[in-house]
């Protein structure tokens, strides 16, 4: 009866008896999809806007929704809503709550004094800052898994033109958590007497 290749015993390659078992090591990454979506649509913009201004046009972005805040019925977007270049991006919430517009941002670990909220082109709400790296991550010699975020930090949140008071702004931290309060205006009703 002739031999096949499946009657012989299957040979290892590399003695068992050799072999050490390696600790398996594992890189978490976080996983923010909004990030790279917002990178890109700031890279687009400004490849566009380069384009057509040396072609002697102009490039304005236009949308319904611009960033993060669905601009109401009637309400003009803001002519910029750039963000200043960061190394990470604080989750945002922006809620209507009737009277005023609520902004909130995660910022753990960030000191008040580090945190700057400017109201730029008097219709985008500009937060920066800076969390600094702490000092035993400098002296690590190894790092297993990384989900944080340290470094300069920004988030640009256009507000509706004419639908708020600027007058009207106050932010307060408390346990890691910004919020801006932003007061609606109050519609005005004026007489007109007919002749």
């Amino acid at each position: 009866m002739p031999h096949t290749t499946h009657d012989k015993p299957a040979t290892p390659t590399t003695p068992t008896h050799n072999l050490k078992l390696q600790p398996k090591r594992f890189t978490t990454l976080r996983f923010n999809p909004m990030s790279d979506f917002r990178k890109l649509e700031r890279t687009m913009n400004r490849l566009l806007s380069d384009y057509l201004s040396s072609a002697g046009g102009d490039y304005t972005p236009t949308s319904r929704t611009t960033g993060i805040f669905t601009l109401p019925t009637g309400a003009q977007a803001p002519s910029s809503t750039s963000t200043p270049p960061c190394d990470w991006y604080p989750p945002a919430d922006v809620l209507d709550v009737g009277e005023e517009y609520v902004v909130s941002l995660e910022l753990p670990g960030v000191a008040k004094d580090k945190v700057s909220v400017d109201l730029k082109d008097d219709s985008t709400l500009l937060i920066t800052g800076e969390l600094a790296v702490p000092e035993h991550y400098q002296k690590a010699t190894s790092i297993y898994a990384k989900e944080r975020s340290f470094g300069k930090f920004a988030r640009a949140i256009p507000l509706p033109l004419g639908h708020f008071d600027a007058s009207k702004i106050e932010a307060h931290m408390k346990d890691g958590v910004l919020v801006i309060k932003v007061a609606k205006l109050v519609p005005t009703v004026k007489k007109i007497n007919v002749l």
